[in-house]
Formats: C-alpha cells, structure tokens, sequence
C-alpha cells in the first residue's frame, strides 16, 4: 500500500533530523540517529538505518567498535560534504 501524502512527509522530517545529527561532525551511534526522530518503535528505526548504511556506502562516515558499541563518524569527504 502506498504511503500517504502525511506519511512521506512524516518521513522526510525524520530523515532531515538523522541527517542534521550526522552532519553535526560529533560522532555517534545508530541509538543516537535513531532517537533523534524521537520514535521509539517505528518506521524511524529501518530509516536510520538505510541512511547509516547508505552514508557508509559512500564513505562518508566510518565506524570505531569501543568494547561492544559500534561508533560512527564523518570521514574526511564526510567533513567536506556537511561543512565541519
């Protein structure tokens, strides 16, 4: 069933955010993507993770495990890409 239009309006806001603390240039987690949209068990959750996923992809961001904790952070064209 195809989304509605409130749906993939809804959507793009919960992208803007994820995308907005990626770009920050502080490094982070998928939990810290993930609750920027502020949705606890819903839709934000597969989003966060295809766009962590695509941002790897195209090397704009790296990953660091610390203990069992996986932390995510801007490469260099990552930098470049959001301005920090």
């Amino acid at each position: 069933m195809p989304m509605t239009e409130s749906e993939v309006l809804e959507a793009a806001e919960r992208r803007a955010k994820m995308e907005a603390r990626m770009k920050s240039g502080e490094p982070f987690t998928f939990t810290q993507v993930f609750w920027t949209c502020g949705d606890s068990n819903g839709p934000g959750y597969r989003e966060a993770d295809r766009l962590i996923q695509r941002w790897r992809k195209d090397g704009l961001i790296e990953l660091k495990r610390v203990g069992r904790t996986t932390i995510w952070s801007l490469t260099k064209r990552g930098r470049e890409m959001a301005g920090v």
